[in-house]
């Protein structure tokens, strides 16, 4: 790879970043990126779903269709299991502080039970 190469690829991983930047001043764009954050929230539990989910669709111990599915409808379930997971991680993080992975990776960390409802549901819990 010569140096141009090298730097050609910075320069453009600088200047997505920037797009992303002067996108996120937007506040139309800011509340359609914040719809994203509880993805975030839950990169851990959600990276390990989607390899479960495409390992069961894809390889021979599920549904073996790698190299029998098309591009178009790998992709059109690629974008499905996002927008799943989009909506899923949302719901969760409403009632609960973490996903799953990541209070479990928590307590493993701090040696100790961390709290898993979120505030506001344990404070609901309270009150029954």
């Amino acid at each position: 790879m010569s140096l141009i190469d090298g730097l050609g690829t910075v320069a453009l991983a600088l200047g997505y970043g920037a797009g992303l930047l002067l996108l996120f001043e937007r506040p139309v764009a800011r509340r359609a990126l914040a719809t994203l954050a509880p993805l975030g929230q839950m990169a851990l539990t959600n990276y390990l779903l989607q390899s479960v989910i495409f390992g069961f669709v894809f390889y021979g111990y599920g549904l073996g269709q790698f190299g029998k599915m098309s591009v178009t409808r790998a992709t059109q379930l690629g974008v499905l299991v996002y927008a799943a997971q989009i909506v899923a991680s949302a719901w969760w993080l409403r009632r609960f502080r973490f996903g799953p992975v990541e209070w479990a990776w928590r307590c493993v960390t701090y040696k100790a039970w961390q709290p898993m409802r979120s505030k506001s549901q344990s404070g609901e819990l309270a009150h029954r």
